[in-house]
Order: C-alpha cells, then structure tokens, then sequence
C-alpha cells in the first residue's frame, strides 16, 4: 500500500488570479503576513486540488490488497493507520501537521486567519468524501495543501 500513497507533485493546474487587478495588491514580501483573503472560487479550487491527491479505497479494495499481502485487515489497518477518509481530512491531527509544515515555510506562526483557511479547506475534503472511502493517515496532504496555500499566496 505504500506505493500507492498520495504522490506530492506539481499539479499542472494553478489557481486563478483573474480577479485581482494588476497593481491592486502590493508585490510578495516573505516577511509580511500573507493575505489571507480567499474567494469562495479559490477555496473551491484548493479543496478540488487537494481531493485529486488523495488516495481512498473502499473497504472490499482494502481487504483484497490485504488478503494479497497474506496480512490480516486488522494487521494492515494498524501498520497503514487506516481511518475513514472524512474522519482522517477532519482530524486534529491533519490540520495541527498541516499547520506545523506551514509555520515551518513561513517562518512564523500562523496567524488566526491562515490556521482558520487550513481547517476550512480541510474540512471541506472531508465533507466531500463518500462515507465508505478509507485513507491512511500516512499520506502527503499537509505537504500538497501547505504548498497550494503558499502558491496562492505568493499570486496575490
């Protein structure tokens, strides 16, 4: 299963500028806090991005890999750290390591507003999901979701 976990690339699709005037917000300085204004397009466009890195499966998928690997579904359920995938993107886990890799890029530590853009983009991926799709708690989302927060930053 390992191999199949969520691969951190490039994603070929950045998000849109076309609302921002040229010249109406000042050029990118790393030092000052960054804008935390979002569009409700953009916090789509951020939850689309991270749900098309995830890696789910159903509970039947889970088990055949399983029975593959000659490993109980208790057994792989423990070395995967397998959760339903809504419990798993609402998790305090998953929104305190996203954050913890965030303050690391920025830094500083997150503002209240950033923090708050994290949960929401979060639990809008959770609210997403089918209630039967499983997701490993061993997966990159706090890196995709940091990096596509700090690209979207930085086209503002």
């Amino acid at each position: 299963m390992a191999s199949q976990r969520t691969q951190a690339g490039s994603f070929a699709h950045q998000p849109t500028t076309d609302h921002i005037h040229p010249g109406s917000r000042p050029p990118f300085n790393k030092d000052a806090e960054m804008t935390t204004d979002t569009t409700v397009h953009e916090h789509a466009d951020l939850v689309a991005q991270v749900m098309n890195g995830i890696c789910t499966r159903t509970l039947n998928h889970f088990a055949e890999e399983a029975k593959q690997n000659a490993e109980s579904l208790k057994d792989a359920f423990e070395r995967y750290e397998i959760d339903y995938a809504w419990h798993v993107l609402g998790s305090d886990r998953m929104r305190e390591e996203t954050v913890s890799l965030l303050e690391a890029r920025l830094k500083h530590a997150a503002t209240d507003a950033q923090k708050a853009r994290v949960a929401g983009i979060l639990q809008s991926a959770a609210a997403a999901q089918a209630p039967e799709l499983l997701m490993s708690f061993d997966n990159d989302v706090p890196v995709v979701l940091t990096d596509l927060l700090c690209a979207s930053w930085l086209a503002h």
